[in-house]
């Protein structure tokens, strides 16, 4: 798993490139929903939350929101004029050509990796699993299991389940997953579908946090 504390690291000091104009960016005005260069002939629509960088890289182009500059990132390994992404926060917009089409389940993303990650302003993955029969049933799990509303009290562990896949280089498909002890639910922010997938992957969670059985401090959704 690519180390995002380096890449928001690089990403704040291209940031105060851009603020100090150091660093020519591409610049990008919002139209109609996209943000566009009509000179460069680039345009991005704002992918769906679930999609995150797996690194980010140089400084690429910024767009203005209210009276602040907002600085927009190249992703390693990707082209730029397809795809860009924000300095990443865990809750972080990537930016995408309307010619490109990702996803909008779990399925079509086909993944051949889990990630498994305590996740506050940085990341921390402490299991990987690549067993491809876990990670189907985890994604069948999923995209098949009755939605249910999101439980609205504090989980025992919050955990990101960051899903991989060849077809897609580049990018994560991240869900939440909350531990309640008694049951165990993996939720998408973005179609807020929240399912219960039992004991799945416990074997991996299991013992592998120091705080195991404890409430986490990671990102709230």
């Amino acid at each position: 798993m690519k180390h995002f504390r380096t890449a928001l690291a690089a990403a704040v000091l291209a940031a105060a490139c851009l603020l100090t104009g150091c660093q020519k960016t591409v610049k990008l005005t919002a139209q109609d929903g996209l943000y566009c260069n009509a000179s460069a002939g680039i345009s991005y629509a704002i992918a769906p939350m679930c999609y995150e960088p797996q690194a980010v890289g140089d400084l690429y182009a910024s767009f203005t929101s209210g009276s602040i500059e907002v600085p927009l990132y190249e992703i390693e390994g990707l082209d730029p004029t397809q795809y860009l992404t924000e300095a990443y926060s865990g809750a972080s917009s990537i930016f995408v050509s309307p010619d490109v089409v990702l996803p909008s389940d779990l399925t079509g993303f086909a993944p051949t990796t889990i990630h498994l990650c305590v996740q506050s302003l940085s990341v921390w993955e402490f299991a990987t699993v690549t067993d491809q029969a876990e990670i189907d049933a985890i994604v069948r799990a999923f995209t098949e299991g009755e939605s249910v509303p999101y439980p609205a009290t504090t989980p025992k562990n919050d955990l990101r389940f960051k899903f991989e896949s060849p077809h897609f280089p580049g990018l994560y498909y991240n869900l939440v997953y909350v531990d309640y002890g008694s049951a165990r639910y993996l939720y998408d922010r973005e179609t807020r579908r929240c399912v219960e997938v039992g004991d799945l992957l416990r074997e991996y969670i299991d013992g592998a946090l120091p705080s195991a059985g404890t409430e986490t401090t990671g990102q709230s959704v």
